[in-house]
């Protein structure tokens, strides 16, 4: 309706996002770390892929097309440990 929100509001919702956001790929990469260091197959393959690209410094640009086993990697370990778990709605009533 044309209402700004205040400085304040604003603030606490930047800073929630910042903190969401930290924490959620804190808990991605470090479940990401664990996994690899358990699985010495995939950390040469992913290696190997990588390796290939013969770049000095890696941006996302440059891996995502190319290296379908790295996106692949991160699914699998979002899908086994979830950094946000979710909870079924319909189970729960509250009175």
């Amino acid at each position: 309706e044309g209402d700004y929100y205040s400085d304040k509001v604003v603030g606490e919702h930047l800073i929630f996002l910042l903190l969401a956001a930290h924490d959620t790929t804190t808990s991605a990469l470090t479940m990401a770390a664990y996994h690899l260091a358990h699985n010495q197959q995939w950390q040469d393959r992913l290696r190997e892929g990588l390796q290939g690209l013969g770049k000095p410094q890696l941006d996302y640009d440059a891996t995502r097309p190319s290296q379908p086993d790295l996106d692949h990697c991160f699914k699998e370990i979002l899908r086994m440990n979830p950094p946000v778990p979710m909870t079924p709605t319909g189970l729960f009533r509250l009175e």
